[in-house]
């Protein structure tokens, strides 16, 4: 599978057609920390409205401008901004919540396809990877409020596609993109279950071709969808749910401590502010069991080629010498991301779903072979951000038309 480079820079959102203004400053990027405190999480983010759904007095649907975009094209991402609820994942919504949040996001879509653009529909979740690589920069930045992200891409040329991938890829991305060897058994695995639960519905999909051209590679699992419709989004729940059950037994049977009490902790910013000791309780190294007592537990072959493969980058959570493509990320993590891709040559239309065992660089963008990178200057000159913040308005006036007809 084809890896290709993007380099964007942070770009703020500010009004229609305006610069910088005078002694302007970044707005302070938030992390693990900083969403467990719900009322100020959800206030900085209100600065970054594009647009609020009315739909909902009790779902407080918006959709954000994005601060560190994959794309110089629009991105943005759909959330729910009520400052007393924890979202981690999917498995948060009910489901007619989530229907609402597929709904508004196909509208987001929609508003896109008419450029012809590569479009790209999805999201990280790692909610309970806590500790001090995992916070610099890990799957999920904000691990309290699930958000689905939005974005396009243009036709990516050949000169972006990377030939010699050892020469141009840093050893700390290497694992993402090709040198693993979880991520193909996960995949076997998470195709298994999906199959399983009967997620696609043999009326509308030709399951057997549909099932035959699913891919298995360091990335994760390929599946083919020619296009993003809102039936697609709405199934990603179920995918998700299923994704963080193969997880959740991984976790048990890797260590001995419980994920509920994390869960459990963590939604008590629900209601309050973390202090400091048990912020430590969320960031602790957790008690691993003997490689052999893991095996045990495990209930099929993939589980075991996923576990040994990672073992000893389990242990070395307890060195820090080591560098950070060599440890675990705890607890794990996966992606997700529909694309509905204008050049199927070298970029197919599909469901992509990677699993994040390794602590360093992933995401979004990388479980669909993008090396992305931020330039020198990491901020976005005046030009690059008045064009794309133009195109991100553009995005609200679409949906406000769309409110004043229905």
């Amino acid at each position: 599978m084809s890896i290709f480079k993007v380099s964007c820079p942070l770009i703020p959102l500010l009004p229609d057609g305006e610069g910088y203004p005078p002694g302007f400053s970044l707005p302070k990027r938030q992390r693990n920390e900083d969403a467990l405190n719900l009322p100020q999480l959800t206030k900085i983010f209100r600065d970054s409205l594009i647009y609020e759904s009315k739909e909902d007095s009790k779902l407080d649907l918006c959709v954000l401008g994005v601060l560190s975009p994959y794309s110089l094209l629009s991105h943005v991402m759909v959330i729910e901004l009520s400052e007393n609820r924890f979202l981690p994942g999917p498995e948060s919504f009910s489901d007619s919540e989530w229907e609402k949040l597929s709904k508004l996001s196909i509208h987001v879509i929609n508003s896109l396809k008419h450029k012809k653009n590569n479009i790209c529909c999805g999201f990280n979740w790692s909610p309970f990877s806590w500790g001090k690589l995992e916070e610099r920069g890990g799957c999920q930045s904000i691990t309290t409020k699930f958000h689905m992200m939005i974005w396009e891409w243009p036709i990516i040329h050949d000169d972006d596609f990377i030939q010699d991938i050892f020469h141009e890829i840093p050893p700390k991305h290497r694992h993402v993109f090709f040198d693993n060897s979880y991520n193909v058994p996960f995949a076997r695995l998470l195709f298994k279950t999906i199959k399983n639960a009967s997620v696609f519905d043999e009326k509308v999909e030709n399951t057997s071709e549909f099932f035959e051209r699913a891919e298995f590679t360091p990335r994760g699992l390929f599946l083919p969808i020619k296009s993003i419709y809102y039936p697609e989004i709405v199934k990603l729940k179920t995918i998700s749910i299923k994704t963080e059950e193969i997880i959740a037994h991984l976790n048990h049977c890797i260590m001995f401590d419980s994920i509920e009490s994390i869960y459990q902790l963590m939604k008590e910013s629900e209601k309050r502010v973390l202090s400091d000791s048990e912020l430590e309780i969320l960031r602790k190294n957790p008690k691993i069991r003997e490689l052999n007592e893991c095996l045990d537990l495990c209930q099929n072959n993939e589980e075991k080629e996923i576990i040994q493969s990672i073992y000893p980058a389990i242990l070395n959570r307890a060195n820090e010498m080591n560098e950070e493509h060599e440890i675990w990320q705890k607890c794990f993590g996966f992606s997700l991301v529909l694309l509905e891709s204008q050049q199927e040559k070298n970029l197919k239309s599909g469901l992509y779903i990677g699993l994040h065992a390794i602590c360093g660089p992933g995401g979004c963008a990388e479980v669909l072979g993008c090396y992305l990178t931020r330039p020198e200057q990491r901020v976005a000159d005046e030009t690059i951000m008045i064009n794309h913040n133009h195109e991100i308005w553009k995005i609200k006036h679409n949906l406000q038309r769309i409110d004043s007809l229905l």
